[in-house]
C-alpha cells in the first residue's frame, strides 16, 4: 500500500482548543470543535485525521477517515439525492483520548456513562453539503453524516462534520438533540 503522507505539524497538547469553544450558549447545541493534529492522505483517495481537543484540561480525541473529492450534493441550488456516499466516513478510537471523549460527550449530553470508546471501526454514510467537489486540502467543506447500524440495536443518528484543513479544524455539530443517546451508544458499542 502506498501512502502519501501530509502532516501539518502537530499541536502540543498544551495548545489544544477547548472542545466547546465554538458553542453559542443560547442555542443549546453541543457542537464540538477539534484541532486536526495529524493529517495523512492514503493512496490519494482517503484522508485520515487525528482530531484532538481539551475538555476540562483532559485531552479528548479520535481518528477520522473520509473519502476525498466527494462530488457536490448541491447542484444548481438544488439537492442532488444521488450524492450519498455509503461508508464515506469512518471513526476509530486512538486509546485513552477516545475514552476521555466518551466521558466528555456523556457529560455534555447529560447521559451517564463509564464505558470506553468502541474498539470497532464505525462507518457512516455521508451527504456533501457543498456546491463544489470536496477537495479537502482546498477549503472548508461540510457534510451531513448518517449512522445506521444494521443490527437490532437501532442506533440510527445524524450529525454534521465540517472540515477546514487549511486551518486544521474539524467540527462535529449536532443535527438534533434526540440523536445524542444513539451517537454516544454507537461510540461505545
Amino acid at each position: 500500500m502506498s501512502f502519501f503522507k501530509n502532516i501539518f505539524g502537530s499541536r502540543s497538547n498544551d495548545t489544544l482548543r477547548n472542545i466547546t469553544s465554538n458553542q453559542i450558549e443560547e442555542d443549546g447545541w453541543q457542537d464540538l470543535v477539534f484541532d486536526i493534529t495529524e493529517s495523512n492522505k492514503i493512496e490519494n483517495k482517503i484522508w485520515t485525521f487525528v482530531c484532538k481537543a481539551k475538555y476540562k484540561d483532559i485531552v479528548v480525541g479520535f481518528r477520522l477517515f473520509i473519502v476525498d473529492k466527494i462530488e457536490p450534493g448541491i447542484v444548481n441550488d438544488e439537492i442532488d439525492e444521488t450524492r450519498f456516499v455509503q461508508e464515506g466516513l469512518s471513526i476509530i478510537g486512538i486509546g485513552e483520548e477516545s475514552d476521555n471523549f466518551i466521558h466528555a460527550i456523556s457529560s455534555l449530553y447529560g447521559i451517564k456513562s463509564i464505558q470506553k470508546f468502541t474498539n470497532q471501526k464505525l462507518s457512516y454514510t455521508v451527504f456533501p453539503l457543498n456546491d463544489s467537489v470536496a477537495k479537502l486540502e482546498k477549503g472548508k467543506f461540510k457534510f451531513k453524516v448518517f449512522y445506521d447500524d444494521s443490527d437490532e440495536k437501532k442506533l440510527y443518528s445524524e450529525f454534521y462534520i465540517n472540515i477546514d484543513l487549511s486551518n486544521k479544524i474539524l467540527e462535529l455539530n449536532e443535527k438534533d438533540e434526540d440523536y445524542r443517546e444513539n451517537i454516544l451508544k454507537a461510540f461505545m458499542q
